[in-house]
């Protein structure tokens, strides 16, 4: 019996939840990835028995984590008692000696947190529902991450550099999802016409012995909508002030992926009348540029269009 192609229609909804799934797949690939467990391991073995370097125990295929010598191996459960601020990529540049100190700091961080962390401010994020995002412990300068179970305990004075950070992907040309949000602050990256945003995090670097860097997630749903994404920048610009307050310097300077137009910015200068029909083609296609950003209004678009055709 010959089988028949079968054709899913999905409404809309429904596909913007398919691709929030095939995200969803795309980071679970990216997951073991960082395992290391190349084609190499399959040609030297892939099913080979190992040992976890540091409590003695089975490695699992896709738990498991290979260090910086390419030997040697740390299990889940290991990497599991690590702080949960670390993130999974740093293991493979440890050493054996820098993993045990690991979780030795993981014992030591997870106590002074318990006992000696105090929160006096939060910052929060969410449109139906606020989740902590940072926590603040004014008394000793501290901070540590909202959204952490376990979260490693943070001075001000390790911070040494922030910036705002945007997971997209293509949007869906059957529905209006352009997030592209008016009065963003300046130096933020903004998603491009094209895309839709699916996460945004604030990414701060450390001078740690550890820990490179803490996400902070101020936005992250299922469903993405315009105010999710205001809400985001609005928890953002929180944590910029913060950390400008703190460091006591300016936001570092930094060239977003996409340019955020300035909110008033005045209209550009009329563009002298090019003789060739595809000067005036390139200079119209400028001005839809514009009006796709918001910086000029279809009214000013069709006037510049109509003074470039000579109509």
């Amino acid at each position: 019996m010959q089988r028949k192609n079968i054709v899913l229609f999905l409404r809309p909804k429904q596909q913007a939840f398919a691709q929030r799934f095939l995200i969803f797949l795309r980071k679970i690939r990216k997951f073991s990835k960082n395992t290391r467990f190349y084609e190499e391991d399959l040609e030297m073995g892939l099913f080979d028995k190992k040992t976890c370097i540091l409590c003695g125990g089975k490695v699992g295929l896709l738990t498991g984590s290979k260090l910086a010598d390419g030997s040697s191996y740390v299990c889940g459960n290991c990497t599991a008692k690590a702080c949960a601020d670390l993130p999974f990529s740093a293991w493979e540049k440890f050493s054996v000696e820098d993993a045990r100190a690991e979780l030795d700091y993981a014992v030591r961080n997870a106590e002074q947190f318990r006992t000696e962390f105090h929160k006096s401010r939060v910052i929060s994020a969410g449109v139906l529902g606020k989740s902590d995002v940072l926590l603040v412990d004014d008394a000793h300068n501290w901070f540590v991450n909202g959204r952490a179970t376990d979260p490693a305990v943070i001075s001000f004075d390790q911070v040494k550099d922030w910036k705002l950070m945007l997971d997209t992907s293509a949007k869906d040309s059957g529905e209006d999802t352009s997030h592209h949000i008016k009065g963003i602050r300046p130096g933020m990256p903004v998603c491009p016409p094209d895309r839709e945003i699916n996460q945004m995090k604030v990414r701060v670097f450390l001078n740690h012995d550890f820990i490179p860097y803490v996400d902070l997630i101020v936005m992250d749903a299922l469903f993405v909508t315009k105010e999710d994404v205001r809400e985001g920048y609005r928890c953002a610009g929180d944590l910029y002030d913060l950390f400008e307050q703190r460091s006591g310097r300016p936001m570092p300077e930094a060239a977003p992926a996409y340019a955020q137009p300035p909110v008033n910015a005045p209209v550009p200068p009329q563009a002298a009348p090019q003789p060739a029909v595809s000067g005036a083609a390139d200079e119209i296609l400028k001005y839809k540029q514009l009006l796709d950003m918001g910086v000029i209004t279809p009214a000013e678009f069709e006037m510049k269009k109509k003074q470039l055709l000579g109509l």
